[in-house]
């Protein structure tokens, strides 16, 4: 197939093709497409693109997806893999009954539910443990409303630490929590769900974050 190299006919710069002072035979291949090339220092746009087994330096990937709470548990799912750290946001969430608000982590294979080292306590209120999920609340009830933001962290070999500071606005007291789960395979989605998996969210906004 024959190249041809057609110049815009208002331009009047002049583009030159350099190439390096080597002494081995290079090809070049371009994309059957009709198509924009990416350039090294051009500010570019670019979709439908995969990325495997590389570093990004001095950048962060993000992606986000929110819901408005209900049902007995909240699913998100279609977290990639090179997700390092996910931040959960959630607002005015509140169930129907006592069961204590929790999180799961899961993989492809499904939800873990044991295993968690986790604690969440309130400012001159005890603390509550979990071994199911990681606590977002601590003594629940059905009319408790909470607010804050819970940090998960990968550390490697698929083991994910906690962080999570709220606040329930109804009893003017400060939540706060910690703890760590190690997964059997690769983090892929989470779950936010209660202790006993039966009472259900009746209210709030949860908003997930996932970077690279």
């Amino acid at each position: 197939m024959p190249i041809k190299i057609e110049s815009h006919p208002s331009a009047t710069g002049i583009y030159t093709l350099t190439n390096p002072n080597g002494s081995i035979a290079r090809g070049i291949t371009l994309p059957d497409a009709d198509t924009t090339l990416v350039g090294t220092d051009a500010t570019q746009t670019l979709t439908n693109k995969t990325i495997q087994n590389s570093v990004i330096q001095g950048g962060t990937l993000i992606q986000s997806s929110t819901f408005n709470a209900t049902g007995a548990s909240i699913d998100f799912t279609g977290i990639p893999t090179w997700a390092k750290r996910l931040t959960l946001g959630f607002t005015n969430l509140s169930t129907n009954g006592t069961s204590n608000m929790i999180v799961q982590l899961g993989t492809s294979v499904g939800l873990t539910t044991s295993g968690y080292l986790a604690t969440t306590g309130q400012l001159s209120s005890g603390a509550t443990a979990f071994t199911n999920g990681f606590g977002l609340s601590h003594s629940t009830a059905a009319a408790t409303t909470i607010h804050g933001v819970a940090t998960f962290m990968h550390l490697g070999s698929n083991l994910w630490a906690y962080s999570m500071m709220g606040a329930y606005t109804n009893a003017a007291a400060v939540l706060g929590g910690g703890g760590s789960v190690t997964l059997t395979g690769v983090l892929s989605n989470i779950r936010v769900t209660t202790v006993l998996g039966t009472d259900s969210y009746d209210s709030g906004t949860l908003s997930l974050i996932w970077e690279g």
